[in-house]
């Protein structure tokens, strides 16, 4: 008796062991099947799989002729598998059969068969998540649209659905919403806006970086522009900026080798004295937006000028101040089919100046200056500019009262390597009533040639000016005037805030009077600008 315990004892034991052992290869083996086909085995498995019994056999053929590439006999014989187990109890058919036959049907391009077996094997739970997504995207596919919307957001609501996954049925519902709506017409862009777009930013803010999350935001950015949903973006496509505030300030030193009397008018007379000129101005303004169509912009702008020679009363009586009050305004429109802008701009401008020489500014003039333009894109090489300005200005001796139209012409032109050219044209007619004998018509003519990059962050943007004075009633004894004006302009931005520029120019003043009114000057500089 003493014996046969210990042998009882040793044969339980070492059954155990065979259960441990065998039971979990048993339950195993299709799994271990099924990961030897998905690594492309099935050749080495074929004598295997042949000897299995008639479902497993038919399913892990069924595998095989997927991993081959032939959906048409992975469908026949996974469908036969399907039908072995189909109603035979004590015969579970592998979990992952329904999933596979999906794979197999959408591979033949049944798509409808395949969203059904989908549907099932997330309905049993093999794959949940995944078979759920593949039920959305057929419906989406299939453009139906309600069951695609349906299914991602059960995927959505399903707290076990991984992050990435969760992304993607954000952006996948976003998307079915948007061919919905896309379909429906009459209220696309109100149910875009109410449907679509906070899926979205829920997939945007999901994860910023990732390949779907950078997908999601250039879907938004594209979705808010086609339908004008962005309240940062006006209907021409153009973004509002951020920042709504525009304030900076600027310090300018300019040396002059032949000083001009500053007057409210073109006709300037030589000094043949030099003096620096430190110039300061200070500009604020504030752009307010309204119905994506409309810019406001009230703004205001003040200049101080002091010259270094203050003992010749010809320089220093061009010291003082002024300053503008302006309200800018720009309506969008389109023109010639393509983005435009209207502006119309009022301002006030007064100004102090030294002019009786005694160290002490004074009122000089006031003026008030209405204009109208347009910004539209006429030609295909670059956009262009057309306005109309009129001015009127009192002085403070009524001798310089004056009034003055002007056109201004402006075109753009983008060249292949970046670079940008301007060519700018500005016709003026002054008059004088309480002095008609100064009456002018000017036109002036330049082209600026902008080199972005010349260096790392240098702008480089050598110019040309050549302006045509009709001295009118004076013009027998000064013609028409010629005035040259080259110039260049070197500036490097440092940061978002500062950039510096050093300038020279060098105007020619041809006249017929060549006493009083032919002169030439050069002019170098440096400024400094803050913009903040």
């Amino acid at each position: 008796m003493t014996m046969e315990r210990p042998k009882k004892s040793i044969l339980f034991v070492l059954a155990l062991v065979l259960i441990i052992i065998l039971i979990p290869r048993s339950f195993s083996a299709e799994k271990d099947m099924e990961t030897l086909i998905k690594e492309g085995k099935c050749k080495e498995l074929l004598p295997a799989i042949q000897k299995e019994g008639e479902g497993l056999k038919s399913y892990h053929m069924g595998l095989c002729s997927l991993q081959a590439q032939d959906s048409t006999k992975a469908v026949t014989e996974i469908i036969n598998a399907y039908h072995f187990y189909k109603g035979k109890q004590g015969k579970q058919q592998p979990p992952s059969l329904l999933y596979n036959l999906g794979n197999a049907f959408y591979g033949d391009n049944k798509l409808k068969r395949s969203r059904k077996a989908y549907l099932r094997s997330a309905k049993q739970g093999y794959k949940k998540q995944d078979s759920y997504y593949y039920v959305a995207y057929i419906s989406n596919i299939l453009e139906d649209y309600p069951n695609a919307i349906r299914y991602f957001n059960v995927l959505i609501k399903d707290p076990e659905t991984t992050p990435q996954m969760l992304q993607i049925a954000h952006l996948q519902a976003a998307e079915a919403y948007i061919l919905e709506a896309e379909g429906r017409k009459a209220d696309t862009p109100e149910y875009i806006k109410t449907k679509a777009v906070p899926l979205l930013e829920k997939a945007v803010a999901l994860n910023k970086k990732s390949k779907v999350g950078m997908d999601a935001a250039k879907r938004l950015n594209d979705i808010l522009a086609k339908y004008k949903l962005d309240p940062n973006i006006m209907i021409t496509g153009k973004r509002i900026p951020e920042k709504r505030y525009q304030a900076f300030l600027t310090e300018n030193i300019t040396y002059d080798d032949n000083m001009t009397l500053a007057t409210d008018l073109p006709t300037l007379q030589a000094t043949s004295k030099d003096s620096y000129i430190f110039k300061t101005t200070a500009q604020a303004g504030y752009q307010f937006y309204y119905k994506q169509r409309y810019t406001l912009v009230p703004a205001l702008t003040f200049n101080r000028v002091r010259h270094s020679d203050q003992d010749s009363s010809a320089v220093y009586q061009n010291d003082g101040q002024d300053y503008t009050v302006a309200l800018k305004t720009r309506t969008e429109h389109f023109l010639f089919d393509k983005p435009a802008g209207l502006t119309v701009d009022v301002d006030y401008n007064n100004t102090q100046k030294d002019y009786k020489g005694i160290h002490n500014p004074e009122f000089f003039s006031k003026a008030y200056s209405i204009s109208v333009g347009d910004s539209f894109s006429y030609f295909s090489w670059g956009g262009s500019t057309a306005s109309f300005k009129y001015r009127t200005s009192t002085s403070y001796t009524p001798a310089q009262d004056n009034n003055s139209k002007s056109l201004t012409l402006v075109q753009t032109h983008m060249r292949p390597n970046q670079h940008l050219v301007i060519l700018l044209f500005v016709g003026t007619q002054t008059r004088l009533p309480n002095a008609p004998t100064s009456d002018t018509d000017s036109y002036m003519f330049r082209m600026d040639y902008i080199i972005p990059e010349i260096l790392p962050k240098f702008i480089l943007n050598p110019s040309m000016a050549v302006t045509f004075l009709d001295t009118k009633m004076q013009k027998a004894s000064r013609g028409i005037e010629k005035t040259l004006n080259p110039g260049i302009k070197v500036t490097r931005k440092a940061g978002e805030h500062i950039q510096a520029s050093v300038f020279y120019s060098y105007t020619n003043n041809k006249s017929k009077n060549k006493d009083a009114n032919e002169y030439e000057k050069t002019q170098y500089g440096f400024e400094l600008k803050y913009i903040f």
